[in-house]
């Protein structure tokens, strides 16, 4: 599910700004950011405004962990505390 072309190297420095808490991604799309953060052991959060998006995010077997809110990002809340966003 994760893109061959998105280098560790902006995985990692994802992890590393969670700082051990959670992250929230905007436009998850198909979600193959968030997933890589979550096999990594960071807890994602998702908002994204085409429900047809998080239908083929949901067909990923891990993504079940990932609460999405649809809507637009710049409307949309997701409760909790993130960083990085």
């Amino acid at each position: 599910m994760v893109a061959p072309d998105l280098p560790d190297a902006s995985i990692e420095r994802f992890c590393a700004l969670a700082q051990g808490g959670a992250a929230l991604e905007f436009s998850i799309g198909t979600g193959r950011v968030a997933i890589a953060l979550l096999c990594r052991g960071v807890p994602v959060s998702g908002i994204e405004i085409a429900p047809p998006m998080v239908t083929r995010l949901r067909r990923c077997e891990d993504a079940a962990a990932i609460p999405v809110v649809i809507g637009d990002r710049t409307t949309a809340r997701v409760p909790g505390e993130f960083a990085p966003v």
